[in-house]
């Protein structure tokens, strides 16, 4: 009954914050990329990452009929590019269905965000019993940055989704060797790496599996599997698209791909398509210090440490915080057993990949892939002293319900946060021009969303 009434409360709060917000941050650029690939098969659209997410977001729109604009002479720009020229393309030949497409967009996600508290009820209920699961379901249900981030279009939740299922079965199949759970682990994998490129965090976790289980034969035939599959899955999404071109066919960005490119062989043929490992240069390229990113009143290109833990304690409800912070504590007070390492291990994967190696800090939608692993752990807390912070949260969210795109904690009201307007507000203000009687004003808007819509 309390875990159905916590899915309700989900629903409730994704719906409300998805259907009030305006197109912000890149889903208009995801959306109508994904409407190119289902139409025309042309993945040099956005290839900063794989398709299948923008596939799966987009397939409302497609069978609404929209107008599709030809999508393969955009081949000669450049990747970092290639998709806002179609976007722009795509937004005027839809202007006035773009939103509505959007919208449709969204609530593709919610039954993966659904599927995903099930997920984290059933894994920390077999971990720690079922008031832990209630508490990471509780948790998840009511995290104003999960709320946000599940309900915008994009590419954050299904990895999320893929890389905790891929923990889950991984770890189910190295402690009974159920070959079930192996293939839900290799589908999850591969499905991971056709979402985004940072999938790759997820095969040091594996590789730890196999010596925390002590299963060396077993795991290392399994890994085997899960790589096959992957690499099936992976050319599958692209459809095999120009695959196997010859090395001296590309022309890299990035110091990484550069680099390789040089000790290989020019006339190698690349066993992957075209556009994913032009994407993965572009993206690398870009996570190498092209982004401007903030922090306390100062701009600079690339990355600053300090950027995700402030935002962390920024962005997450207070209750939130002592629950990570009792959490991070009991580590000390009692070790991981061998069940909790892999979700101790893909959270501080994704900390230090995105603190260190990625020089990206444009929000704390990057984190959200380690944010169901921490949840899990948060079962290490479970009893019923715990459960009035539940209730702060459910509190201090409907508070602020549904602006979780820019919400800050009670404490953070007058802290110095990077800015979180990434034009998400345009229907509050076409609100607040219709009450207040207003015929013009002067908008400076964020992003590349045309506020006529």
């Amino acid at each position: 009954m309390v875990a159905a009434l916590l899915l309700i409360s989900h629903g409730v709060l994704f719906s409300y914050c998805a259907v009030r917000k305006s197109i912000c941050i890149d889903e208009g650029a995801h959306l109508a990329a994904g409407v190119a690939y289902l139409r025309w098969g042309e993945f040099s659209i956005y290839d900063l990452s794989p398709p299948l997410m923008r596939m799966w977001d987009a397939l409302p729109a497609m069978l609404s009929g929209p107008n599709i604009p030809m999508a393969k002479p955009l081949r000669s720009i450049l990747p970092g590019s290639r998709h806002w020229t179609y976007f722009e393309q795509f937004q005027e030949a839809n202007l006035h269905a773009l939103h509505r497409y959007v919208l449709m967009g969204r609530f593709m996600q919610l039954p993966i965000s659904l599927g995903l508290a099930v997920g984290l009820f059933i894994v920390a209920r077999r971990m720690y019993g079922c008031w832990a699961g209630l508490m990471a379901m509780s948790v998840y249900c009511l995290d104003p940055n999960v709320l946000a981030f599940a309900s915008t279009v994009g590419t954050d939740l299904g990895l999320a989704a893929a890389l905790f299922l891929a923990v889950s079965a991984w770890i189910k199949f190295l402690k009974t060797g159920n070959k079930s759970a192996l293939l839900i682990a290799a589908l999850a994998v591969g499905a991971a790496h056709a979402i985004k490129f940072n999938a790759l965090l997820i095969w040091p976790v594996l590789v730890a599996g196999i010596f925390i289980w002590r299963r060396t034969r077993e795991g290392l035939i399994g890994l085997i599997i899960v790589a096959v599959v992957c690499y099936v899955t992976v050319n599958l999404s692209y459809g095999f698209q120009l695959w196997g071109r010859p090395m001296s066919r590309f022309h890299f960005e990035s110091q990484l791909m550069q680099g390789v490119q040089h000790h290989l062989p020019l006339n190698l043929r690349v066993p992957l398509p075209q556009y994913l490992v032009e994407g993965f240069d572009a993206q690398k390229w870009e996570a190498d210090g092209v982004y401007i990113s903030t922090l306390f009143g100062k701009a600079q290109f690339g990355g600053d440490w300090r950027y995700y833990p402030w935002m962390l304690l920024c962005k997450t409800p207070i209750a939130g915080l002592v629950l990570l912070a009792c959490c991070v504590g009991s580590f000390f007070r009692k070790y991981p057993d061998r069940r909790e390492i892999p979700f101790l291990l893909i959270v501080v994967a994704i900390g230090i990949g995105m603190v260190t190696a990625a020089k990206i800090n444009i929000g704390l939608r990057y984190l959200l892939p380690a944010y169901p692993a921490m949840m899990v752990l948060y079962g290490r807390l479970a009893a019923k002293r715990w459960w009035w912070l539940i209730g702060m949260m459910a509190i201090e969210v409907g508070i602020a319900a549904p602006r979780f795109q820019s919400y800050k904690n009670i404490a953070a009201m007058r802290a110095s946060v990077p800015d979180q307007d990434n034009g998400q507000s345009l229907i509050e203000l076409s609100d607040w021009i219709k009450e207040k009687h207003l015929d013009e004003i002067t908008l400076l808007s964020m992003g590349w969303v045309n506020p006529v819509i």
